[in-house]
C-alpha cells in the first residue's frame, strides 16, 4: 500500500479538525496541541471493541475545562488521513463525563516523526523524511 507524505484538513468554520483511524475504525477528531495523547470519548472508544475491564493501564487526566477524568490507555494503530499508520497510546474515557469530544494529542504522534502545522486554512500533518535526520521529536508550528 502507498501512503501519502502529507495530510491536510481544512478548518470547519473556526475549528480545526482531522480524520483519523484507530485500529482501522474512522473518527473525526479535534487536533489539540495541549493534549498529550489521542483521547477518545467512551462512546467512540466503544467502537474499537476493546473490553476496558481487561485494560490495566489507567491515567487520570485534568483538562483545561471541567473536572478530571479517568482513561484506560491502550496501544493502538493510529493513521492520520492517508499517512502511514503508527503505533501510539490512545486514552479511552472510562465514562461519559470524562471527555466531551475526542482529541488528537501529540504523544506518539509527533514522537514518530510527524509534524503538525496550523494556519488559517487548517492543519497539515507531514511525515518527516529527511535523509539521515533524527526521526523522533516532530514538532508543531503555527
Amino acid at each position: 500500500m502507498s501512503y501519502a507524505n502529507e495530510a491536510h484538513f481544512p478548518k470547519k468554520g473556526d475549528r480545526y479538525n482531522a480524520q483519523i483511524t484507530v485500529n482501522g475504525v474512522p473518527f473525526d477528531i479535534l487536533p489539540d496541541t495541549g493534549a498529550d495523547l489521542v483521547l477518545l470519548t467512551d462512546k467512540e472508544g466503544a467502537r474499537l471493541g476493546i473490553d476496558l475491564r481487561m485494560v490495566r493501564d489507567n491515567l487520570h487526566v485534568q483538562g483545561i475545562k471541567g473536572a478530571p477524568g479517568d482513561f484506560k490507555i491502550v496501544p493502538c494503530w493510529v493513521q492520520i488521513g492517508n499517512l502511514e499508520p503508527i503505533q501510539a497510546p490512545v486514552g479511552i474515557a472510562s465514562d461519559s463525563e470524562a471527555l466531551e469530544e475526542s482529541l488528537l494529542g501529540d504523544k506518539g504522534i509527533l514522537d514518530s516523526g510527524i509534524s503538525a502545522t496550523y494556519d488559517q486554512s487548517g492543519v497539515t500533518y507531514r511525515k518527516v523524511t529527511v535523509a539521515g535526520a533524527y526521526r523522533g521529536g516532530g514538532g508543531v508550528s503555527f
